[in-house]
């Protein structure tokens, strides 16, 4: 229920192909092995926004998409968002329901033998965040992550010619850069050296253990060369990574 405003829960959106109505709590309680197994492959999203707006509605029209034609259910999550909840809160949400639903899937009739975590912007931030915590946590790692213009770096005062386009950038310029970090890393001691802040300050160790990757971003995007830089350390490192850069198109 969007109107819930309890701060013990957040929402998660299904974006399925076909109903799944019939696989109730109810029924799961009292035949967990015996669900319909119906999908071998399941997409978890955590949307964009730079951790302090956007939500999965606003994301709906490409996740309807996805959902119709790889017919693969579509999971989305509403995770909280600064001000009122500054970093881990919204990273711990993600992780949260990613162990979730690994432990708890066949209740919407999957038992994915591929497991794809896709982000945008401060989404494909956490997407990667989740894939090192998984291996700390001996946790089944994602088969892929799907990041789209992912923030990579949130470091003070690092620029690159890319950034110095969100000086006048229409989308999110300098000044709302500066507030989404501010406000999501608050008073945190640690946050110019936390990789799980910055994915891009992850040592090569690390990075070794990420599942393939593949990114898009706009040649106009202020984030282009930091994907440029990530992309160049883990095909260094032999992993499989993939950018795509989109003409004449900006962040989002």
């Amino acid at each position: 229920d969007l109107k819930v405003k309890d701060a013990t829960k957040f929402q998660v959106r299904v974006l399925s192909p076909d109903s799944l109505e019939e696989t109730s709590w109810f029924s799961f309680c009292l035949k967990r092995k015996t669900q319909t197994i119906r999908y071998d492959k399941l997409i978890i999203h955590l949307h964009g926004g730079g951790w302090v707006g956007m939500t999965t509605a606003m994301h709906q029209i490409y996740l309807r998409h996805w959902a119709k034609i790889l017919q693969v259910p579509v999971f989305s999550v509403d995770y909280r968002l600064a001000p009122m909840h500054g970093y881990p809160d919204a990273l711990d949400d993600c992780w949260q329901f990613y162990n979730w639903l690994l432990d708890n899937c066949e209740i919407f009739g999957v038992d994915p033998k591929n497991v794809i975590v896709a982000g945008d912007s401060a989404g494909g931030n956490m997407a990667l965040s989740i894939s090192i915590l998984a291996h700390k946590s001996k946790r089944r790692v994602p088969d892929g992550l799907m990041l789209a213009y992912p923030a990579l770096n949130l470091k003070r005062n690092v620029f690159s010619p890319s950034y110095l386009k969100a000086i006048d950038d229409e989308v999110v310029p300098f000044t709302l850069l500066e507030l989404c970090r501010d406000v999501y890393v608050k008073q945190y001691e640690h946050s110019e050296i936390d990789p799980l802040i910055s994915p891009i300050l992850h040592s090569d160790e690390m990075l070794k253990l990420l599942p393939p990757i593949k990114m898009i971003v706009g040649d106009l995007d202020p984030l282009h060369d930091d994907c440029w830089r990530f992309l160049y350390r883990l095909l260094k490192l032999g992993k499989s990574a993939e950018l795509t850069v989109f003409k004449d198109l900006m962040h989002g």
